[in-house]
């Protein structure tokens, strides 16, 4: 666990999210935006919507 602070790039990259997959909620935007320019390798979440993303491995955890 890492905790970093959203910065520019963080912030464009929720906006992208936001635009790419419009049901997804701020919050959840910039938590993937964060994983994503942090390098992560995969999103863990109970979110079945956060699925539909594309930008990292979304795994759910009812699929576990």
């Amino acid at each position: 666990m890492e905790v970093i602070s959203v910065i520019e790039d963080i912030s464009m990259e929720a906006v992208k999210i936001r635009i790419k997959y419009p049901g997804i909620k701020a919050l959840d935007s910039i938590h993937l935006a964060s994983a994503v320019h942090s390098g992560c390798d995969a999103f863990l979440t109970n979110d079945e919507q956060l699925k539909q993303v594309s930008e990292i491995q979304i795994l759910y955890l009812e699929e576990m």
